[in-house]
């Protein structure tokens, strides 16, 4: 190998490494403007809630998404929690928090992993939807849902 080649391949080893990295529940993803399917759409799986929680009745308190916002200015402060544990040991985790309006349009995304301390993830809107829908996905119970009218 010539010496004159290794920019391209630090280069190249970079990249790797950064797209390998997990995002951690302090990473607030930016919102997103498009119009997407839910997930349980995209992997035809259901979406459990607190009036339906299929065969998981009981785990209502500790998967249904907490939404509360704060209007600021014409948009809005969002932050949505999910009240579970975090385990790396089990694994057993809260994966992901997706925040829509009642449109299904994407407004903002955060991804955990099992060592991060809490499923929170913190949203700034720029303008207020009339509802706001928290889509969480655990790792071992699936897709939970929770909506609330933006007053």
């Amino acid at each position: 190998m010539k010496t004159r080649n290794w920019p391209i391949l630090l280069a190249a080893l970079l990249v790797a490494f950064f797209v390998m990295l997990p995002t951690g529940c302090s990473q607030q993803q930016a919102p997103v403007a498009e119009k997407a399917a839910p997930e349980s759409m995209a992997k035809e799986e259901p979406v459990y809630t607190r009036a339906d929680p299929g065969a998981w009745e009981g785990k209502q308190s500790s998967h249904i998404p907490v939404i509360v916002y704060k209007k600021s200015g014409t948009g809005l402060d969002v932050s949505v929690t999910v009240n579970h544990v975090m385990d790396p040991a089990l694994p057993h985790f809260i994966e992901s928090i997706r925040l829509t309006d009642g449109e299904g349009n994407v407004l903002g995304e955060a991804s955990f992993v099992a060592t991060d301390k809490k499923a929170e993830a913190t949203f700034k809107l720029t303008s207020a939807p009339a509802k706001l829908v928290a889509i969480e996905r655990c790792n071992v119970h699936g897709l939970w849902k929770e909506e609330v009218p933006v007053t």
